[in-house]
């Protein structure tokens, strides 16, 4: 989670947060707009937000009418938005030519001919319990805050 610098006021400053931006985005935008990514910039007191948004399935009179429809809603609050639309393309084939998939592959083959199935299932047991520990430590700042923070 970032914190963004919203405002310099004379008690001081206020700040953030791009999930709360993006959390906010969802409720207005209930159909579920595929929000890749949130930049703010401060630039004396002028925030300048920028949202990219996955523009696939979305009709161009619609990317217009949301686009409107950001500006009209941040505005009032300080935000000058723009917004950049991207394509997605998560197909197989892209799957296919990434080095980390082949390496993957051919590993996991490497470790089943010479060390057995026994060896497979011990690499693939710690290398789970890895990811899950590192899953787990980045999201313990958010945890740690929600737990003191609680209502």
């Amino acid at each position: 989670m970032y914190y963004f610098t919203w405002k310099n006021t004379p008690c001081g400053i206020v700040k953030i947060s791009d999930k709360c931006i993006k959390n906010f985005t969802d409720i207005i935008f209930k159909s579920g707009l595929d929000i890749c990514n949130l930049s703010l910039n401060n630039n004396n007191n002028n925030s300048n937000l920028t949202v990219v948004i996955s523009g696939e399935n979305i009709k161009p009179d619609s990317k217009i009418k949301i686009e409107e429809h950001l500006q009209n809603i941040f505005k009032p609050i300080g935000f000058n938005t723009s917004v950049i639309w991207v394509e997605r393309s998560g197909s197989f084939s892209e799957i296919l030519i990434n080095p980390f998939t082949w390496g993957f592959i051919v590993s996991s083959a490497a470790i089943i001919i010479c060390g057995g199935l026994d060896s497979f299932f011990w690499t693939s047991f710690w290398g789970a319990v890895t990811w899950f520990i590192v899953r787990v430590l980045n999201y313990l700042p958010d945890l740690i805050y929600k737990f003191k923070h609680h209502d």
